[in-house]
């Protein structure tokens, strides 16, 4: 009877590990293959066996399906976490090679300008007089 349980026990778990979404799923499906094992044995010894024997399968029984619901719901808080991060990981914006000229373009512009100023407000006249005449020849 044991024996037939087994391949509906190893699907089923490992349908299981797949809907999870667990990060390593063999590592997953080794120890759900180890638990499937320990919970078919604690059946077998259910069925055959004296009464305190039974007893204490059915208590291994309760605490290994208390662990696989442990595991589950850590399972699923850490498949919520990672859609939250992919979600905030795809709102961030990432900088352009265009968006990176264009501020170059941009601080180039205003230093330019800037020069300009520096120069036509020179103390010197000699000074203010050639930079407004190289202004004027460029403009015109």
């Amino acid at each position: 009877r044991g024996k037939m349980l087994w391949p509906w026990a190893l699907l089923l778990l490992g349908v299981r590990s797949d809907a999870q979404g667990i990060q390593n799923p063999l590592r997953q499906l080794h120890w759900d293959q180890d638990q499937a094992i320990k919970q078919l044995l604690a059946e077998n010894a259910a069925l055959e066996g004296t009464k305190e024997q039974r007893q204490q399968a059915e208590a291994e029984m309760q605490q290994m399906h208390q662990q696989a619901t442990e595991e589950r719901l850590r399972a699923e808080q850490r498949s919520a976490q990672m859609e939250e991060e992919m979600e905030l990981e795809k709102e961030r914006e990432e900088f352009t090679d265009v968006d990176f000229a264009e501020s170059l373009m941009l601080l180039g512009g205003i230093s330019f300008v800037m020069t300009l100023f520096y120069l036509v407000n020179d103390e010197d006249p000699d000074m203010r007089f050639y930079s407004w005449r190289v202004i004027t020849a460029t403009l015109s």
